[in-house]
């Protein structure tokens, strides 16, 4: 999977330094360069859409959780036609939605057509669509980023969180971006790495190894 230079170095430094139950809170760089703001012409698509709302009604049982998904779907299309950057970001707070509901999500039904082997799968295939609907690369995030061993979580300048941790064991905060730097929100995901993840170096690792990812990639 592709680093981007803003994790590159959250990467290195946890290989070098390891992690032990005290959790080692990555810091990086402070600034990034601007991204161009390129509009997609497949975006805002009515079919990528309802294919979103397809996915929404099986991933989450009748009730509060999803009502209230619903209205944050709703609100991405509201605008999407008019407001690209507006939309990307709405899409992004309700991924993050979506994360901290994930306990809600109900077992795939081997009915569905296509049939995901588990929840974490199915849901990182909503994000697929929720991605290419707003016009963004497909993230493909591998489901371990939902699962034991892995985190996701988004970070946006207009939210209050601005970390993402894999608790005791490692973590990445990204500071506020000012005009030079990439402000748009992205989707984050830790993955644990198998030892020993150095390859050829004179550095010495201690503590396991994670890799860091941005959706969509931080530019540059």
């Amino acid at each position: 999977m592709r680093f981007t230079p803003l994790f590159i170095v959250a990467l290195a430094a946890l290989a070098v330094t390891g992690c032990d139950n005290d959790g080692p809170r990555i810091t990086a760089p402070p600034t990034v360069h601007s991204p161009t703001n390129v509009v997609v012409a497949s975006a805002c698509d009515n079919l990528v859409f309802h294919q979103a709302q397809v996915e929404q009604g099986r991933l989450f049982p009748a009730g509060d959780v999803l009502d209230d998904g619903i209205q944050r779907l709703a609100a991405i299309q509201a605008v999407c036609g008019s407001n690209l950057p507006l939309a990307k970001e709405r899409m992004l707070y309700y991924v993050q939605y979506t994360i901290e509901h994930f306990g809600d999500v109900l077992t795939p039904n081997p009915s569905d057509v296509p049939y995901f082997a588990s929840k974490s799968a199915a849901m990182v295939n909503h994000w697929n669509t929720l991605f290419e609907y707003v016009g963004y690369p497909l993230p493909n995030i591998p489901p371990a980023a939902l699962e034991p061993g892995g985190a996701a979580g988004v970070i946006q300048d207009i939210a209050g969180g601005r970390e993402v941790a894999l608790l005791y064991s490692a973590a990445i905060t990204i500071p506020p971006q000012d005009a030079e730097g990439d402000q748009r929100g992205h989707l984050v995901t830790i993955l644990s790495l198998a030892s020993p993840c150095l390859g050829s170096t004179n550095l010495v690792q201690s503590g396991p190894c994670y890799q860091f990812s941005a959706y969509p990639t931080v530019d540059p």
